[in-house]
């Protein structure tokens, strides 16, 4: 799946049959001069469901490598078991203190790759 700016968003997306798929509800990174702690967004709303079924959501954070600079990232994710072949609809929604907020809907059909 892949994530948007500010936005209300439809989307159509083949997942291989038989995979978990994880996704960011909310996330964020940045370069380990800007801060030497990770930072984060103070969350308002995050869900995320599966063909109407509310799923489970978990707070990361994580330093990473990328160019030589180290990093931070941070987020609220979520994920789908591996799923038969067939037709689902997930809708992630977001929204941050702040303002930011996204709210994404994914028609995805889940086949053999």
């Amino acid at each position: 799946m892949v994530g948007t700016e500010p936005s209300d968003v439809v989307r159509r997306w083949a997942v291989p049959a038989g995979r978990p798929v994880f996704f960011p509800v909310l996330n964020m990174q940045h370069p380990r001069s800007c801060a030497r702690t990770p930072r984060s967004l103070a969350v308002a709303e995050a869900t995320a469901s599966l063909n109407g079924l509310p799923l489970p959501l978990r707070e990361f954070t994580a330093p990473f490598m990328t160019g030589g600079t180290q990093r931070y990232a941070w987020g609220v994710w979520g994920g789908i078991g591996p799923l038969i072949p067939g037709a689902y609809a997930s809708e992630i929604k977001g929204r941050a203190t702040s303002g930011f907020w996204v709210d994404t809907t994914y028609h995805l059909e889940s086949k053999p790759f």
